[in-house]
């Protein structure tokens, strides 16, 4: 956003948005508001902090610090309740932390929650949002339209799948492959190899379900799911360096 003083001593600045119906302003007390296109104010200078969002939609922070979103109307949307939030960079997914509860919510295009998760981590990969957490992964779009695990691993004979909060897999008819026998497993990667998990332990087995190394590793898992290659496992070790082992 580009700001400007101006000479109306009701406000110290206005800010410029990417939507030319609408400019910040912030009033002599450092509060921000919003103005229209034909200088009109929308919302009053109460606000600790505004940001344009899209369309007509607002972040706002209120005088505790706490975001949410608001629309030119000043009606709520998002409630204002966060430590973070922010759209998440060349998507139109809003993701939102309540940092002591380590939980983050996420919102579609349209600002409606679609999914909360405790100890949650996100990567954005080409063509979709991946949450990994403790409950297992899950996949997003662009827009935040939750994914099946079969739509983003088109490729994949067998899918991971929870029951009775046991993982094991399934062919991409739902048939049982492998039972439900595990603490958590990964997807199977390019190569052909899933992670599974006991006892905090993780193995190793390929693409039809047989078992390669019995779940034996432990301590590598960190903030992303374990990668597997035959036997070994991937470890990184800074600036992107990387190596396989098997000790």
């Amino acid at each position: 956003m580009l700001g400007e003083i101006v000479k109306d001593l009701k406000y110290t600045a206005i800010l410029k948005t990417q939507n030319e119906n609408y400019q910040i302003t912030i009033n002599e007390d450092g509060f921000y508001g919003i103005i229209n296109g034909q200088n009109e104010e929308v919302v009053e200078n109460k606000y600790s902090y505004i940001e344009y969002l899209f369309e007509d939609y607002f972040i706002a922070s209120n005088k505790s610090g706490k975001l949410g979103v608001i629309n030119s109307k000043e009606e709520v949307k998002i409630e204002l309740k966060y430590e973070v939030l922010q759209k998440i960079d060349n998507t139109n997914v809003i993701e939102a932390k309540i940092l002591k509860e380590k939980m983050t919510d996420f919102y579609s295009t349209n600002l409606e929650l679609v999914y909360s998760v405790k100890d949650g981590y996100i990567y954005k990969e080409d063509e979709y949002l991946k949450v990994y957490s403790k409950e297992g992964d899950k996949y997003l779009d662009f827009n935040g339209k939750i994914l099946e695990t079969k739509e983003v691993f088109k490729d994949n004979a067998l899918i991971a799948s929870k029951k009775d909060n046991k993982w094991g897999f399934v062919d991409r008819n739902g048939n049982i492959v492998v039972e439900y026998s595990y603490d958590k497993v990964t997807e199977f990667n390019e190569y052909g190899f899933a992670g599974i998990k006991i006892h905090n332990k993780w193995g190793v087995i390929d693409s039809k379900g047989n078992v390669v190394k019995e779940p034996i590793y432990e301590n590598i898992e960190t903030n992303s799911a374990p990668e597997f290659l035959g036997e070994f496992y991937k470890v990184y070790y800074g600036y992107g360096e990387f190596y396989y082992t098997n000790k």
